[in-house]
C-alpha cells in the first residue's frame, strides 16, 4: 500500500480492545511494511506504541485519521482505566514491553484486550484461563502482530493452541471476580 497522509484508515475498534492492540492491528489491515511510519506521525515512541501509552494529542491524530473523532479512545489506554491509582503503583501494575493473551479468546477473535496488560492478572476475566506470555510450542515472546494473526512468528504455530486449564482454585477465582469488579468501575 501506498502510504498518504491524507488518506483515512480502515477497521473498527473492539469495545474490550487495549488502544495498543487497535494500534497494530490498524497497520496490519491497512497493508503498512511497518508501524514507523504512523508512529512517527502520531508522535509516539514505539515504546508507548506497545504500551498503551498514548498522550492525547496521538489519540487526537488517531481519531482524524480513522474518522472518528467522537470515539473515546483515551479510555482504552492504562492511563484512564488506572487514574485512580497513584503513579507508583501505575508503574508496578503495568505489563511493560510484552503482552500476554488468552488462547481462548485468540481463538474466537484475534486481537490484544486490555486487561491482558494488567500486571497482576495471570488469568483470563472471561474464561478463567491462565494468560499466556509467550508461545507454548517455541517460547519466544508474543507481540501484538502475534496476536493479530493468531500466530508465532518465530515457528508458525498457532497461538489459540496452546495447552491451557480452566482455573478451580477457590481463592484464584474469588480474587478474579474481585478484580472484574474493579475493571467494571475503571
Amino acid at each position: 500500500m501506498q502510504y498518504n497522509q491524507s488518506s483515512t484508515f480502515t477497521t473498527y475498534h473492539r469495545k474490550d480492545e487495549s488502544i495498543s492492540g487497535y494500534f497494530f492491528r490498524l497497520v496490519y489491515k491497512n497493508c503498512f511494511n511497518s508501524a514507523n511510519t504512523l508512529i512517527k506521525e502520531l508522535g509516539l515512541s514505539y515504546t508507548q506504541a506497545v504500551n498503551s501509552d498514548f498522550p492525547l494529542s496521538a489519540i487526537e491524530n488517531l481519531s482524524i485519521r480513522t474518522n472518528t473523532q467522537n470515539y473515546p479512545y483515551y479510555k482504552h489506554t492504562y492511563a484512564w482505566r488506572l487514574r485512580l491509582i497513584t503513579s507508583d503503583w501505575f508503574n508496578k501494575v503495568l505489563l511493560k514491553n510484552k503482552i500476554k493473551y488468552c488462547p481462548v479468546c485468540i481463538s474466537l477473535k484475534h486481537y490484544h484486550r486490555l486487561h491482558w496488560g494488567i500486571h497482576p492478572l495471570h488469568l483470563c476475566l472471561i474464561h478463567k484461563t491462565r494468560l499466556q506470555d509467550c508461545c507454548a510450542t517455541c517460547s519466544s515472546p508474543i507481540t501484538h502482530s502475534n496476536s493479530i494473526r493468531n500466530e508465532c512468528e518465530a515457528c508458525n504455530s498457532k497461538l489459540e493452541n496452546a495447552n491451557f486449564e480452566i482455573c478451580q482454585n477457590a481463592l484464584l477465582l474469588e480474587s478474579l471476580n474481585l478484580r472484574k469488579e474493579c475493571m467494571k468501575h475503571c
